[in-house]
């Protein structure tokens, strides 16, 4: 019964610093905007890609094929982002950031960079310079994209919380 009383009075001490640490952290979500910007980037590059007409050597099918992969993953990170960016700060400040969501998205990018290395690959061999800007320009948006995931994953990640040691030990991080 003790440790029971005990328990509901640490918790109850926590929460209360929960709202108090609620005024240090209403800073603007700009990383996150940031990264949202970048998602929507590059569905739009992505949508350039899936228009790509055939040509002789067989490219825009390849180039298609990895979109249509990109295309799914962004559907992916936008939900894993939304888990992170929706987690509300009374959870962030018990138990951290989803770091499912957080560990998903890590597999996105890299998932991401394997598609950089395929689109890199095949804009060396397009003939036609107007394809190689748009898969070159894919490849940059891709590439801020990775950025602004690891940049908003990483400020997520900082905030310090009372059992998040607890919510990794369960995930196995």
């Amino acid at each position: 019964m003790k440790k029971v009383f005990s328990l509901s009075l640490a918790l109850v001490v926590l929460i209360g610093f929960t709202s108090v640490a609620f005024a240090e952290n209403d800073r603007p979500r700009s990383r996150s905007e940031n990264a949202r910007e970048h998602m929507s980037i590059v569905a739009t590059k992505v949508e350039e890609l899936l228009e790509m007409r055939e040509d002789k050597e067989g490219i825009g099918q390849e180039v298609r094929e990895i979109a249509r992969g990109q295309n799914d993953s962004q559907v992916e990170v936008d939900e894993e982002f939304g888990k992170l960016e929706n987690r509300s700060q009374v959870m962030k400040k018990l138990f951290g950031n989803d770091h499912r969501a957080a560990r998903n998205l890590r597999r996105q990018m890299e998932q991401n960079n394997l598609r950089i290395m395929q689109l890199q690959e095949l804009a060396s061999k397009v003939k036609n310079q107007a394809d190689e800007d748009k898969i070159q320009e894919a490849i940059q948006a891709i590439l801020n994209q990775n950025i602004a995931l690891a940049e908003a994953i990483q400020e997520e990640e900082e905030i310090r919380s009372a059992f998040g040691w607890l919510a990794k030990l369960w995930l196995g991080d």
